[in-house]
C-alpha cells in the first residue's frame, strides 16, 4: 500500500521550541503573633501579678497551606511597655514543624512596665517580620508590716506587769518577696486608747535601712491607762503602702496601800491630845447645909 503523502503544515514547518517564559513566586509575609504568660500559672499575663512575678512569650507563625515555615525567631524583652531603646534580654528559637518553642522565663520582675516582641527570620518562602509589642505591667507587692511592743526598762515583749510611770517602745520588721529588699520609712503613731483611734499623741517616722526597720524612740514615764502603737510603711518603688494591725498595751492602776487594824487604832497621844484640846470643866461649888432652928 502506497504511503501517505505529508501534510502542508508537516511539509512547510519545522519543529521548534517557544522562548522561555519566566516567572516567580515572591515570598509570603507572615507576621509572628505573641502571647505573654505568667510563668507561674502558665496563663495568659493577668494584669494582676506584682513584684517577684516571673514571664515568659509564646509565639507562632502561620505559613500557607502545604508550606510549613521554618527558620527562626528572636524573642525580646524590654524594661518599658513600648519595645522602645535596647532590649534587656534575647534569646533566639529555632522552629520545629512550624512550631516556635516558647521564651526562657524571666528572673523575677519588679514593678513597672515592660512587653515582648518576637521577630520572625524568614526561610526560602516567607519574607522575614516582626510581630507586634507586647506590653504588660507588673504592680507593687504588699509588705507585711509586724509590731511588737516592748518594755523600755526591761527591753523584753510589754508584759502588762509595768507600774505607773514605765515608758514603752516599738520595734517592727518588714516582710517582703525573695530578691527585694524594701525601702522607705516606717511610722510609729503611739495613741492615748487602745484602737489606734483618732490623732495620735506622738509619732516617729525611721528609715529602713538593709530592709531592718530601726525602733521607735520610747515614751515619756506613762500614767495608768490603755494605750496602742501602729506603724505605718511607706512602700517603694516594689511596694504599695501598708500598716500593722494596732498593737495594744495597758498600763494598770497602782492600788493604794490597805492600812492594818493597828494602824487604825487611836493611839495615846492622840487621846490624851484629846483630851488636853478639851475644854474644862466647871469646879462644883459646895453648899453648907442650913442648920436647923429648934
Amino acid at each position: 500500500m502506497p504511503s501517505r503523502p505529508p501534510t502542508r503544515a508537516t511539509a512547510n514547518y519545522k519543529g521548534s521550541t517557544s522562548s522561555c517564559e519566566g516567572f516567580g513566586v515572591a515570598k509570603a509575609s507572615v507576621l509572628p503573633g505573641t502571647v505573654v504568660d505568667d510563668a507561674a500559672t502558665s496563663a495568659a499575663w493577668s494584669g494582676t501579678e506584682v513584684t517577684g512575678t516571673s514571664a515568659y512569650d509564646t509565639a507562632t507563625v502561620t505559613g500557607v497551606a502545604s508550606f510549613t515555615p521554618s527558620g527562626s525567631v528572636t524573642y525580646r524583652l524590654y524594661a518599658t511597655g513600648t519595645c522602645a531603646g535596647t532590649a534587656s534580654s534575647t534569646q533566639t528559637v529555632s522552629l520545629s514543624g512550624g512550631l516556635v518553642p516558647s521564651s526562657a522565663k524571666t528572673a523575677a520582675l519588679g514593678a513597672g512596665a515592660y512587653s515582648f516582641e518576637a521577630s520572625y527570620s524568614g526561610d526560602g518562602n516567607y519574607t522575614g517580620s516582626s510581630g507586634s509589642c507586647e506590653p504588660f505591667s507588673v504592680a507593687g507587692a504588699t509588705a507585711s508590716v509586724a509590731t511588737v511592743v516592748n518594755d523600755a526598762a526591761t527591753k523584753a515583749a510589754w508584759s502588762g506587769t509595768e507600774v505607773l510611770g514605765a515608758s514603752a517602745y516599738a520595734t517592727s520588721t518588714l516582710t517582703g518577696v525573695a530578691g527585694f529588699t524594701p525601702t522607705g520609712t516606717v511610722t510609729y503613731s503611739l495613741f492615748t486608747n487602745g484602737t489606734c483611734a483618732g490623732a495620735p499623741s506622738a509619732t516617729d517616722t525611721v528609715t529602713v535601712n538593709g530592709g531592718v526597720v530601726p525602733k521607735s524612740s520610747p515614751t515619756p514615764a506613762l500614767a495608768a491607762g490603755p494605750y496602742s502603737f501602729e506603724a505605718s510603711y511607706s512602700g517603694d518603688s516594689n511596694y504599695k503602702a501598708s500598716a500593722s494591725s494596732c498593737e495594744v498595751f495597758r498600763l494598770p492602776r497602782t492600788p493604794r496601800p490597805l492600812r492594818s487594824q493597828s494602824q487604825r487604832r487611836v493611839s495615846p497621844t492622840a487621846t490624851s491630845r484629846r483630851r488636853s484640846s478639851a475644854s474644862p470643866s466647871r469646879p462644883s461649888t459646895v453648899r453648907p447645909c442650913p442648920t436647923a432652928t429648934r
